[in-house]
Parts: structure tokens; sequence; C-alpha cells
């Protein structure tokens, strides 16, 4: 035996002394020659200053312990004749990991009435369910303790954890609705073998794989099902730990039935070893992640002796009988003479029901009920004095505007207890993230309370009738609000059924949950994405019923003015939501173009912009792509975005863009021009050989000079037509006028000198190039856009006649630019006149400073 220790020399306390139990010093004990050249080991209790001892032999050690210092013994492995005998002498043992957990993060070895390897299980309550064999569960318990766990007989609040066997039993029942984790014994062996790992915890992300599947250890069949639907069910049964078998197999555990069947056959009806469940208990068990219990969700099928019985002679009679029971009828059924009162029941037990004999909706407006008492308390029918007169149209119509208000907030309260309370309280952890949540259904608890409070103002109005009721004033009170939380939902209806899409086809967990609900009475089997439309439709359809009412309403009622301003104040609404619904799917595309382009500027986005249109075009300068090669241009309202679409090759057919496949970011950020700069849009005109051709004039920004662009449009999405109207208005619009004729140069292509060999795009990359080029000189000469006069004298003499002009070049004289867009001038004079501004001279230099200074000062005044 070999022994040494260290003493702290400073003036604080030692750590034995903050762990020292009752002013009783503390050593620790290195048991064994491994934990000897542990040099990890030693540093660690090195820098804890706790006094040290080692030992081969613990008989030794164990004679010499008193009560005057506590000895701590680490050991590793916990297991051999050395470790057993300080377990029996109820010595405290931890392992190596303790000791190096402690160190690391500056604190005293804890005290433990266990041995204690590691802290991997700390904090962890763990319960165990379905093992049976005593020496199994005594392993298991000693692992859980020696890793830092505790251990509970029963599940309690306090349990973290279930360690199950099988997915039945009551514990796992009570986990399952708890939303406590259920884990496999391989999670507390997997546990162990990672026990020299500071960095892991039993609850860490990696250790997730070892949580008990729903279907773990079941065989499950299918019936009834299409053969789309049942092979998706198989997958998703063995991705959820189960597999799938044929219901004649013995090893089949459950059968799953789908809501449509009737009957089933007698091998599945008679068999008792095997579950027959609803297909909601399957979409169930995969919602809660854990199987659910099988007599929530039974299948029952009609006995097949009832359904005979049924089809007797006798049975068959009495449902003829049933049939000639028609509505004419009803006054003898209610008749005091009749046997319905003398032999079934009491009146007070018909009035009693509801929705059936007494339904409005069952009898003839133009048929009173005659012959109809009240009950008294001896049970005898006092005779009504009058008959309750039959409804009016105008009643009858505000009924079925109540009756429509009643199913729709019915759906929204379905919607929002069946779907979204839910998802926000899942016992298991969110099922879809918060944002998703509120995404999917938005202002829809705001609908819900302004349309409940409509229903009761106008149930109100009908308990108490009168045709002088307004019905108008109703929706007046309550215009404002429908104005303000219907926008929220329509504008992003497209962005909530599209999440709800991506989650359906992403998250397992979600699409079971919106299986299990599908499979629910209150849904009546329609989606969530079905469901999640009908505030889309309510307000057209009550817009159509309060017209309805107006119709029928004389001019003379008080309701006949209200019901014409509560029908204008909807289609203000609508209006609105329309509106906002535009400028929204506005922003949504500039964000999504601002996505889609690579070095796109973020200053595109503002709040004065939307987008208008795009066209896919072919560029025949080199004026902004610089090869010739497909250009698509976003036009806004303001602005255009000149962008080269990445991944397009030439080709005879000169195919859309869109049908080529492109890289993640579709389009390379060329040039923003905004409208403002854009002098002048180039209309040529089609022909045999020249077709969709159009050009934009515009001023280069910071430069002194104008700039030609050519194009050639290649996509039908757009025409031509359309497209030129389109960019024009935008113009006029920047320029606050109406005329747009003004900003459009319509010429033929023998002006510019084009032709059909010019335009061909067949052949090489370096040969379209070349043409584009060309055919930018050409254009270049006609237009004379950069070309500066040799004598200055001729814009003299050609624009002394003019009036200037407030639209001027960027250094231009005005006298130049209004030369240039008089549409009497010659287009080649036109062009020369604009290229003056790169050769001008002082003189025009200080005619052009004298003008604008004119042109401020009238501003001015």
């Amino acid at each position: 035996m070999s022994e040494e220790s260290s003493v702290e020399s400073n003036d604080s306390p030692s750590r034995a002394e903050e762990g020292s139990i009752s002013g009783m010093e503390t050593r620790v004990c290195i048991v064994g020659k491994k934990n000897f050249e542990n040099e990890e080991l030693l540093k660690a209790l090195e820098t804890l200053k706790i006094p040290t001892i080692k030992t081969e032999d613990t008989k030794d050690i164990l004679k010499t312990i008193n009560d005057e210092v506590e000895t701590v013994f680490v050991c590793d492995p916990f297991e051999g004749e050395e470790f057993l005998n300080l377990h029996r002498e109820e010595q405290r043992i931890i392992g190596p990991p303790v000791v190096l957990a402690c160190a690391k993060n500056n604190l005293t070895l804890p005290y433990n009435s266990r041995p204690l390897y590691c802290s991997i299980m700390a904090n962890h309550i763990i319960c165990f369910t379905g093992f049976k064999k005593k020496e199994e569960m005594g392993k298991l318990c000693n692992l859980v303790h020696h890793m830092g766990g505790s251990i509970r007989g029963e599940l309690s609040g306090r349990v973290t954890h279930l360690v199950a066997s099988s997915v039945h039993g009551h514990k796992y029942g009570t986990a399952v609705s708890l939303g406590k984790p259920i884990m496999t014994v391989d999670w507390i062996y997997a546990c162990w073998d990672k026990k020299l790992d500071l960095n892991v915890s039993a609850s860490s992300d990696e250790m997730d794989k070892f949580k008990m599947a729903p279907f773990h250890g079941l065989s499950l069949s299918f019936y009834g099902f299409s053969d789309e639907e049942k092979k998706h069910m198989e997958e998703s049964t063995e991705q959820q730990g189960g597999k799938f078998v044929d219901s004649s197999n013995a090893s089949c555990t459950h059968v799953v039935v789908e809501d449509g069947v009737k009957e089933l056959p007698d091998n599945i009806r008679n068999s008792s070893q095997t579950f027959v469940v609803k297909q909601e208990w399957f979409w169930a068990s995969i919602h809660m992640d854990g199987c659910a219990d099988e007599s929530l969700y039974p299948f029952t099928s009609t006995p097949h002796d009832q359904t005979t019985k049924q089809n007797t002679p006798a049975s068959v009679g009495r449902k003829r009988k049933r049939k000639k029971i028609k509505e004419s009828d009803i006054t003898d059924l209610l008749s005091p003479d009749s046997p319905l009162f003398k032999n079934k029941r009491k009146s007070g037990d018909l009035l009693s029901v509801s929705g059936s004999l007494l339904d409005y909706t069952l009898l003839s407006p133009a048929t009173p009920v005659a012959g109809r008492g009240d009950a008294t308390p001896s049970g005898t029918i006092t005779p009504l004095s009058t008959p309750k007169p039959a409804p009016t149209a105008r009643q009858q119509v505000t009924m079925e505007l109540l009756q429509t208000e009643k199913n729709y907030v019915g759906i929204l309260t379905t919607i929002l207890k069946v779907f979204k309370e839910p998802l926000e309280t899942d016992p298991r952890g969110p099922i879809v993230p918060t944002e998703s949540i509120k995404t999917i259904f938005g202002s829809l608890p705001d609908i819900l309370d302004v349309h409940t409070k409509i229903m009761e103002e106008i149930e109100a109005i009908i308990s108490s009738w009168s045709e002088d009721k307004c019905i108008g004033k109703v929706i007046l009170n309550h215009a404002d609000v429908l104005c303000k939380v219907y926008p929220p939902f329509v504008n992003y209806f497209e962005m909530s059924k599209e999440t709800v899409n991506k989650h359906d086809r992403e998250n397992p967990r979600f699409h079971a949950f919106l299986k299990a609900c599908l499979s629910k009475s209150e849904c009546g089997r329609q989606s969530l994405a079905e469901l999640l439309i009908r505030p889309v439709q309510r307000l057209p359809s009550m817009n159509l019923l309060l017209s309805d009412i107006l119709k029928r309403t004389d001019k003379n009622n008080p309701d006949y003015v209200p019901l014409m301003q509560a029908s204008d104040a909807l289609k203000n609404v609508m209006m609105h939501i329309n509106e906002d619904k535009r400028k929204t799917e506005g922003q949504v595309q500039m964000f999504e173009i601002l996505r889609d382009v690579d070095g796109c500027p973020a200053y595109i986005l503002s709040s004065h912009r939307s987008y208008v249109t795009k066209a896919d075009t072919f560029e025949l300068g080199d004026g902004v792509c610089g090869k010739g090669e497909p250009v698509t241009i976003f036009l806004f309202n303001d602005s255009l975005e000149m962008t080269k679409r990445r991944g397009m090759k030439i080709n005879k057919a000169m195919k859309s863009p869109a049908a080529i496949r492109t890289p993640q970011k579709a389009y390379k950020h060329l040039e923003f021009i905004p409208l403002s700069h854009v002098r002048r849009v180039v209309n040529i005109r089609d022909n045999e050989d020249c077709q969709n051709l159009f050009g934009i004039i515009y001023r280069v920004a910071n430069e002194m000079k104008e700039k030609l662009l050519m194009f050639r449009l290649i996509n039908d999405d757009i025409q031509k037509e359309d497209w030129l109207y389109k960019l024009t208005m935008g113009l006029a619009n920047t320029a606050c006028t109406t005329d747009t004729e003004n900003f459009v140069t319509t010429v033929d292509p023998q002006e510019l000198m084009l032709s059909k060999s010019d335009l061909s795009t067949g052949g090489t990359l370096s040969r379209a190039v070349r043409v584009a080029k060309r055919t930018t000189r050409k254009v270049s000469r006609a237009l004379s856009m950069n070309k500066t006069p040799r004598k200055s004298n001729m814009v003299r003499r050609s624009s002394s006649n003019v009036t200037p002009s407030r639209e001027v070049f960027a250094g231009a004289s005005p006298l130049a630019t209004s030369s240039i867009y008089n549409q009497n001038v010659p287009i080649g004079l036109r062009g020369r006149a604009m290229s003056v501004c790169e050769g001008m001279d002082s003189e025009l230099m200080d005619v052009d400073l004298k003008v604008r200074r004119s042109m401020s000062i009238s501003e001015e005044r």
C-alpha cells in the first residue's frame, strides 16, 4: 500500500473543508493500479486540493477508517472484489468521471449514499413497467443509480421518464396521457456506454432515437382502405416501429378499419386476440407519439343476426308505414285525440323534442299547425285561442341568415377547438413552430368573436320578431371590426394553406394529427384546408342574404335604409380586402424577386414600390448584359430591374427561360433603372422578318449621356402590346401625366436597317454576339444616340424656335431636349440633337444655366 497527501497552504477554506460532514476531514482513496496510472484523474484531484491516498487492498484502508476522517473511494470499474467489499461496508464510492466533472465545473465532490460512477442521469427520475425478471430489473436499477438517476415505483408527476418493455399497461397509458417520454431499455445501456463522456446527458438529442415508437412490437393489418392509402399507412407503420401483416396472420395484433366499412368479415369479427380499431386510432397514436388506448377507438359493425332481423316482413311493413307519414299528418299527431298523447307520452315530452317535428324548417310556411296546445301541470292540453302565424318572406330569409351564421360560428369554433388549441397545448411538445401556428390561423379568434356577437344580436331579434326590426343596424354596428379582422386572414390565406401543406408533407406528427382530426365527427370529414376557406367565402355569402332581405323589405320599412347601408358596408369591406390583398401579393412577389436575384440591391424593397409584371427578352445589343444573352426585365410601378437569366442557352427554338433548368438563384442582377430616367420607348413595327422588337432610351445615372437598349420578347406569357402599354403607363404615372403617347416612338425595321439575318439566333453564341453588336451600330447610326455633331451651330439653327422643356437630359440644354422629343423632327436629326451634350461648348452651358435658374425662380413663385 502506498499513500500520498496534499494539503492547502492558503488562507481560504479548502475544498475538503467545504465538503466535510459535521466538521470531518475529507480524503480521497484511489483504488486499483489502473486508477493509479490515470494522469487525468490525478490532475483533477490536484485541482480539487483534497488529500489523496492510493491502495490496492481496501481491507487495510477499511481498518483505518474512523469518525474523524471521511474517506471517498474512487473505483473503476464498478465490479470486482474490492468494489463489492466497499459496497457491503456502505462506503462512499465514486467513479473517475465524477471527479473530472467536479474539477471541470469547480464543484465539490457530491455526497452520495449509493455508488456513483457518473452524472449522465442526474436529475432524472425513472419509472419501469413491463419487466418481470428480478435479475434484469436489479441490473437496470443499479445502472440508473450509478449514473446519478433516481427510481420510483409509481408513475407520479415527478417522474421524468418511463422505461417500458411494451406499449401496453396502465403506466404506459398514463405516461402517454401526461406526455412523459417513454424509452426503451436500450436507452439505459446507451447511457452507460457513454459514461466516460462528460458532455453527454440522458436527455440530449442523440438519445431521442431510443424513444419507444408508438407501434413498437405491434403487427398491424388494414381493411377497407384504397391501395394508395393502404400503402401510405404501411409505410407509416414501419416508420413508427411496427410491421404490417395480413389479418389472417397469427401474429396480427391490430386490425385498422376504414370508417366507411359497414360490416367485417367473420375471421376479423370473431378474432379474440386482435384489436379491431378505427383508423382514428392509427393516426392518433402517431400524433401522440405513443400507442393510443384501443378501448377509446373500437370499431363496431352491425351484427349479422341483427341485420337479418331488420329485414323481416314485419320490420319492412313498419318502415312502409313510417314512410307514409307526411307533413300534413303532423296535425293529426298533435291532436289531443291522437294515441300519441293517450298511450305513448305526455305533451311536455313531445314539446321537448328539438330539431324534429317542431323544427320550423320541416313545416311549410303556408300551413300553420292547428290544434297545438300548451301543457298544464296536470298533463292536460289547453287548446290555443289563435294559431301561430306563418313566418313572412322577410322573416324566413332572416332565419336563413341566422342559421348560416350559427353554422359559420360552429365551423370557426371547430377550427380553434379541434386544431388550434391542441397544437398550442400539446403536452409532448410543439408539433409545429409557434410562428407556423400564427401563420395558419391568423386572426380567426377575432373573426369568431365578432360573428358570435352578430349571431347573438340576430337571434335576439328573431326571438321577438316584428317586421320593423332592423337587421341592417346589426351589420353596421360591426362593419368597422369586420374591416379590421378579415384582411389579415384573407390576404394571407394562400400562405396559410401552403404552410399547412408543407408541414403535412414534412412532419409525420402533424400529418397524423390532421388525419386524426379528420376522423372526428366535429369536422364532418373536412380537412383543415377545406375548413380554413370558409372565412374567405363568408362575407360574399352574407352580402347575398342581405340583398335577399332587402328585396323583401318595403321601402317604408325603417330597416330599408340600414339594409342598403349594411350591404354597401360589406362591399366596402370586400373591396378593402381585395385592395389590401393586391398590395400584399405585390409585396410578397417583391420579396420573391429579392430572393431569386443574385446581387439584387436591397433598396428594391420600398413601401411605395409595387410589382407590375416581367418580360423574358433577348438583348440585341451589348448595353446591359454585354454578351447578347437572355435578359429578364422586372417592371415595377416606378422602376425597371434588369437581370440575366442563369442557365439559359441560345437555341433555334428560343424557348422561354422559365423552361430551362436553373440553379438556386435563377437570376443575376445587371442594372436597376428608375422610370424617371427612361426618356423614350422605341416601338419597332412587326413584319414577317422582325417581330416582338422594342427599345428603351434612358439616361445613365451620374453620366452626361444617354443609352439605347434593344430587346426582343421571347416569351408568350406577355404580349408586346400589353408589355409596352404597362411600360408607358408606368412612365406616365411617374411623370404625373395621362398622355402615354408622348413616351413612344414608333419606327419601321427598315429605318433601322434591320433584316431577318440580323435577328437570327442560329449558330454559336459568338455569332449571336456579333449580330447583336452590328445591330446596335445600325440603330445608333439611325438614331444618332452617341455621335457628336461636327458643327455645334447646327443645334442653334435647328432649335432656335423651340420652347424649352422641363424634362432635361443630364448635362444637356433644354433646347436640345425639346428637339429630341419633337415628333415632327426627322428621327436622324433628333438623334443627333440628343448627343449634343457630349460636345457642348461653353456658350450652350451658359444658356443652360440661365434656363435652369429661370425655371427654379418660376417654381418658387
